[in-house]
């Protein structure tokens, strides 16, 4: 029942698949990439750009510092940062830690992701949390004629050193 006219609010729902017992979850295969990996060149095309975002909110009157300033477990040192990380993996975020290193948990939760969404046209895909994290799994599965213009992600853990470079 979505509120904009002509549009489909979707809502993939898997907590059950995050909290049930390993040996419980449901065996599905891999859904084939559809996007490759990112080469140096789009890497560095990234930063300019978000580079070039930072500078455009500087101008517009925002005193944040990102990504000039570090913050929180990025400045305290190696071993410590690696301690650090353990804990808020294991304790803070453990429904993330959970999906990180299960990869058939991560598996049932893609599946399910994108058993909702349309084969093909524009999907703008929001994220918060460890929806974030699905988001970004989900992207590189879309089928060829899904467009993705724009992704929204919200208190997420994509920052920890832990998560897969993928």
């Amino acid at each position: 029942d979505s509120p904009l006219p002509g549009v489909r609010v979707v809502a993939p729902d898997y907590g059950e698949l995050i909290s049930m017992d390993s040996a419980s979850l449901p065996t599905v295969g891999h859904p084939p990439i559809t996007s490759g990996h990112p080469t140096p060149a789009d890497r560095r095309a990234y930063r300019a750009g978000q580079a070039q975002r930072h500078a455009d909110l500087i101008t517009a009157g925002s005193t944040a510092m990102w990504p000039l300033r570090r913050r929180g477990f990025a400045r305290i040192p190696g071993m410590i940062d690696a301690i650090g990380e353990k804990i808020v993996m294991g304790m803070i975020y453990e429904e993330v830690g959970r999906y990180v290193v299960d990869d058939q948990r991560r598996r049932a939760i893609l599946d399910r992701a994108l058993a909702v969404l349309p084969e093909s046209g524009p999907v703008v895909i929001v994220g918060h949390s460890l929806g974030a994290l699905v988001a970004l799994e989900v992207i590189r599965h879309l089928p060829d004629g899904v467009h993705v213009p724009l992704l929204v992600t919200a208190a997420s853990a994509l920052a920890r050193r832990t998560l897969p470079e993928d």
